[in-house]
C-alpha cells in the first residue's frame, strides 16, 4: 500500500475529530402552550406533553443547527400583557 495515502487518511481522521467543538447535545423545550410541532431530523423525545428533547449528536466549529417548533399560541383577547410561549435550556459535552 502506498504509505502517503495512509498519512493523509489519518490526518483527515484526526483532523475531522479536533473540529467537533460540542458532542452529546440535548435540546430541551418546554412549551407553555401547547406544542403543535418539532421539525427536526434529529432524535426527538418527549417528555410529557409540552416538553421535549432534541437530541443532537455532534456538532463542528463553525456549523449550526435549526429547529423549527410550531405553537399553537392564543389570540390576544385572551392574553394580557406578555406571556412567555417556550422556554429552552441545552446540555452538551464540551471538547
Amino acid at each position: 500500500e502506498d504509505t502517503n495515502r495512509i498519512n493523509e487518511a489519518f490526518a483527515g481522521t484526526v483532523g475531522g475529530l479536533a473540529s467537533i467543538v460540542a458532542q452529546s447535545i440535548e435540546i430541551t423545550l418546554e412549551g407553555h402552550v401547547p406544542v403543535k410541532a418539532i421539525h427536526t431530523p434529529f432524535t426527538l423525545k418527549r417528555l410529557s406533553g409540552t416538553t421535549f428533547t432534541v437530541v443532537i449528536p455532534d456538532i463542528f466549529a463553525g456549523e449550526r443547527r435549526d429547529l423549527l417548533v410550531e405553537l399553537e399560541v392564543p389570540s390576544t383577547a385572551k392574553c394580557q400583557g406578555q406571556q412567555v410561549l417556550l422556554k429552552a435550556s441545552g446540555n452538551y459535552v464540551d471538547l
